[in-house]
C-alpha cells in the first residue's frame, strides 16, 4: 500500500532529523542511529542495510553488504563531495521491474542532505 510505504519514510525522515539535532553527541554516535532509523523506511526492512562513508571512514549497519541491489546518495559538504550514504539490499527483492521506489532515492537524498549540514 503506497500510503503505508509514504508513512514509513517519512517515520524514519523525523527519526534521522531527531538524531541529527543532538550537537553535543558524538558522530559515531548519531551515525550509528541514523543507520538504524533507515531500514524501517524501506520496503523490504528486514534485508535492508546501510552505511555511510565519510572522508574515507566507513560506518555500517552490522550486517551490511554491498550488493547489486544498491541505492546511494552523495553527501556534499562545501561544495565538496566528502562522502556518500548508501542503502543495499541483502537478498534479492527485485519485483515489478524495479527494486527501490523513486520516493525512497528521494528519502535517501534527504537523509545525504541534512548529513551534509
Amino acid at each position: 500500500n503506497k500510503l503505508t510505504e509514504r508513512a514509513k519514510e517519512l517515520r524514519c525522515m523525523y527519526q534521522v532529523m531527531e538524531r541529527l539535532k543532538d550537537e553535543h553527541a558524538e558522530l559515531i554516535t548519531i551515525f550509528k542511529s541514523v543507520l538504524e532509523a533507515i531500514p524501517p523506511g524501506y520496503q523490504y526492512p528486514t534485508v535492508c542495510e546501510a552505511r555511510i562513508i565519510l572522508e574515507g571512514k566507513i560506518y555500517s549497519s552490522p550486517d551490511f553488504i554491498e550488493t547489486e541491489w544498491k541505492q546511494r546518495a552523495e553527501i556534499v559538504i562545501d561544495n565538496h563531495v566528502a562522502g556518500e550514504i548508501q542503502v543495499c539490499y541483502v537478498q534479492d527483492v527485485f519485483e515489478k521491474g524495479f527494486i527501490f521506489f523513486p520516493e525512497e532515492q528521494k528519502l535517501l537524498n534527504s537523509i545525504a542532505d541534512h548529513l551534509s549540514r
